[in-house]
């Protein structure tokens, strides 16, 4: 059995529905974290691979070096290793110097003799192919492709059909479910009052014809940011009221769908549950100092003075951590799950 495997009235009652109401943050908040922690070693690496990348898709900038960057644009002052000529321009004049394209203005390479530019054009064709067969292949909706091989004509639509709109209906329905089948997204998101609410504000609102959706990057910092502020306001009330009430601090373990053993503490009082923290104890040794410190650090986070019980389990392990807690703070009770009281008996 494990530690924390039973449920306790507060948390099940109404911890688990704050829990589900702000895990998603807690979760996205954490990774946001962990990028800026391993931002250095990822760049570092990332830029050995675009190095790498960049000579599979642009071959020819071996045989030239940059002496510098010119100012504005993304021109450099180029010399080539054959001829030793120098000229400011980007990749395209290399090409047409290399491969003596006459069209771009650039004079070419007098050391490419013929056996070297069949050598020169063949990297290059090769570049040219791995950069297409490395584009995104959209796949087509359903009726979309076998138009186009057959040459059929589009189908004719019925007063009925045009009045509804019935065709651009089915047609977003077939991009909607495309997008969830190519990401891996999970079904019961369409479930989510908040993705409905979304779509059907962008299908009703007037004036949104050339709107963008949101960026991967904006996505995940300026909102992410923002709606973390929001959130943090709409919680102050709770927090105002915890020196006026007293708190309660509840905590109980699970597993999120990763199977990562988590622990949440959550501050319940008459003005409502505030969902504090999930700990993931992966790789920890679950004793009771491991447990004591993490109820003291919820605890020190509402304030010492607010706090009058703790709630857990009533697992040996966690008794003993509370035994702690009651002998730092004598004010502050423990008091152990009612339901898991009943079920052990």
């Amino acid at each position: 059995m494990s530690l924390f495997n039973q449920s306790f009235p507060f948390f099940s009652l109404t911890g688990h529905v704050l829990v589900h109401t702000y895990i998603g943050f807690v979760q996205c908040f954490i990774l946001l974290n962990s990028y800026y922690i391993h931002f250095f070693i990822v760049e570092m690496s990332s830029a050995n691979e675009a190095m790498e990348q960049e000579d599979q898709i642009k071959p020819l900038w071996r045989y030239v070096t940059k002496l510098r960057k010119t100012p504005g644009g993304g021109n450099a002052m180029i010399k080539c290793n054959l001829c030793e000529i120098s000229f400011i321009g980007s990749y395209t004049r290399v090409r047409a110097h290399l491969l003596k394209i006459l069209r771009e203005a650039v004079r070419p390479c007098s050391k490419v003799t013929p056996p070297k530019i069949i050598e020169l054009k063949k990297l290059d064709n090769e570049a040219t192919l791995k950069i297409q067969s490395s584009k995104k292949k959209c796949v087509s909706l359903p009726g979309e492709g076998k138009q186009k091989q057959d040459g059929a004509p589009p189908k004719v639509l019925g007063p009925l059909e045009k009045g509804f709109n019935l065709q651009g209906k089915d047609d977003l329905d077939a991009r909607i479910a495309r997008m969830f089948f190519s990401s891996g997204l999970p079904f019961h998101l369409a479930r989510n009052p908040y993705y409905r609410e979304a779509l059907s504000y962008a299908a009703n609102t007037p004036n949104l014809s050339g709107y963008k959706p949101l960026g991967y990057n904006k996505l995940r910092t300026t909102f992410l940011t923002t709606k973390r502020r929001h959130v943090v306001n709409l919680l102050q009330p709770i927090r105002n009221s915890w020196n006026q009430k007293g708190v309660t601090t509840v905590n109980d373990g699970w597993s999120d769908p990763q199977r990562s053993p988590l622990i949440n503490f959550m501050a319940v009082t008459e003005s409502g549950p505030m969902f504090l923290k999930a700990v993931n104890c992966f790789g920890d040794i679950k004793d009771k100092d491991f447990i004591a410190q993490h109820i003291k650090d919820s605890i020190m986070e509402v304030g010492s003075s607010n706090v009058v019980q703790i709630v857990t389990n009533n697992a040996v392990v966690c008794k003993a951590a509370c035994m702690i807690i009651e002998n730092e703070f004598p004010v502050i009770y423990w008091t152990p799950c009612a339901a898991h009281t009943l079920n052990l008996h």
